[in-house]
């Protein structure tokens, strides 16, 4: 039996300097990475969403992975399990059974590619774990957030009834002389309108309740970043903001300060710097009651980075990491962690990292043999005769959305000449491997 080769594809972007310290090469090089294997993620997904839409799929026959078992094949004896086949899929959720051909070679590959990587020892390669940790992290984030929102629906305080009355002129009045500049763009006539709903719709929502609990809560915790204890009123005041960044600016303030004390470094050379202050504050560490956060391995690190250097508004993502990671604890400690659906939750999380392991593995592995993503090229000037034989081809008027089309044009060329690199290669390994199915195969 021929098993074709695995479709894989890759961005494009790929950026490199001599200039650049390691530091920021890393950074670099982990977000090609991510967009190449986001790509091949996408490629799966588009292949089986067409799969799933053939004509005969209203009438196909339907199948489970209840119905298919636990282990679909084996690879030179190694299991390739139904959950490597269709992560995130629930046990008895039903699809075509057409389906399962095509998805089991692509995990049959992957799994193939696996083994041979970690024949090289390529699974302790730092690039592969730093790799890892970049894709764990965000899932981890995940999990937290669900793990403290359960919790916190058990604590009676923050889900009794909020009851009030509509605002009084008096709040109004208030409302618009302490918030001055978040009306002034407004036509004079319907500023107090914006006020009262606004008041009507803090006294509504709950995170009112959630952040004074949560101010309590984390007035126990000791917070630091470098080592450096951040003044507790800052942490109480982050805890009540809601969704405006407190944190981050605070610390980027005391870093900034400790290296101008330090080096003698003016101040303004790096708040308004975007790279300076990116790499000097992705390595601090922040610490909340025990539990570290490297700022750096924080996704969307970078842009709160740029928006700090602009002195822009942002979310408060770093001390929502860091108030969920002091939250989970007590919710394990109180056994929300064996709650069904935080259960289910984890399941599809470890599914997930699961394939995100063998694509990133599989990419390690490639490059280490002369075939990674940034061996494939394909010129502007390609893409560009391929989508003007598509239009001389179906006599298509210049569409509006040219530049859309040429990207797309020119990632399915890239992955036309990444198969073309990779099929061979792989189709040597099928040859020297035992290739075991478990389930009927259609030839």
């Amino acid at each position: 039996m021929v098993i074709p080769p695995n479709r894989m594809t890759q961005g494009s972007d790929n950026p490199s300097s001599d200039k650049l310290s390691n530091r920021e090469q890393m950074m670099r090089k982990q977000r090609w990475m991510t967009a190449a294997i986001a790509i091949i993620a996408l490629g799966w997904t588009i292949t089986a969403k067409a799969q799933f839409k053939t004509p005969e799929s209203s009438q196909a026959e339907m199948t489970s992975l209840n119905q298919l078992g636990e282990v679909l094949a084996r690879v030179n004896g190694e299991p390739v399990p139904a959950t490597a086949v269709f992560p995130m899929f629930a046990p008895d959720r039903e699809f075509p059974l057409a389906v399962v051909a095509p998805r089991l070679k692509l995990a049959v590959d992957r799994e193939l590619i696996s083994q041979e990587a970690a024949g090289l020892d390529l699974d302790k390669n730092p690039e592969y774990l730093n790799q890892i940790a970049a894709a764990e992290f965000p899932l981890a984030m995940q999990s937290r957030r669900l793990l403290v929102r359960l919790y916190m629906q058990t604590i009676p305080e923050l889900n009794k009834k909020v009851k009030f009355e509509n605002p009084t002129a008096a709040e109004i009045d208030a409302y618009l002389a302490e918030n001055p500049d978040k009306f002034a763009q407004l036509p004079v006539q319907v500023r107090r309108t914006m006020a009262e709903t606004r008041i009507t719709q803090a006294k509504q929502d709950k995170r009112g309740l959630a952040g004074e609990w949560l101010k309590k809560r984390l007035a126990k915790v000791r917070f630091t970043v470098d080592g450096k204890e951040i003044p507790g009123a800052l942490i109480g005041e982050a805890a009540t903001a809601g969704r405006t960044a407190v944190l981050l600016p605070a610390i980027k303030d005391m870093v900034v300060n400790r290296e101008v004390e330090k080096r003698g470094i003016d101040a303004d050379a790096i708040e308004t710097n975007t790279e300076l202050l990116t790499l000097m504050l992705s390595g601090s560490v922040v610490e909340a009651g025990g539990e570290k956060v490297t700022l750096g391995d924080i996704p969307q690190f970078e842009r709160l980075a740029a928006d700090l250097a602009a002195s822009k508004p942002m979310p408060a993502i770093v001390f929502k990491v860091l108030s969920d990671l002091v939250v989970a604890a007590d919710a394990r400690e109180n056994g929300i962690d064996e709650d069904p659906g935080y259960l289910e939750r984890q399941r599809q999380v470890d599914q997930r990292l699961n394939a995100r392991r063998a694509d990133i593995l599989g990419e390690v592995y490639y490059a280490q043999q002369g075939m990674g993503a940034d061996a494939i090229e394909v010129t502007d000037a390609e893409a560009e005769d391929d989508y003007n034989w598509y239009r001389k081809q179906f006599r298509i008027p210049e569409p509006s959305n040219k530049q859309r089309l040429i990207i797309s044009i020119h990632k399915r060329l890239e992955t036309k000449k990444m198969e073309s690199i990779r099929g061979p290669h792989l189709a040597k390994l099928r040859a020297a491997a035992e290739i075991e199915y478990l389930i009927d195969m259609p030839e």
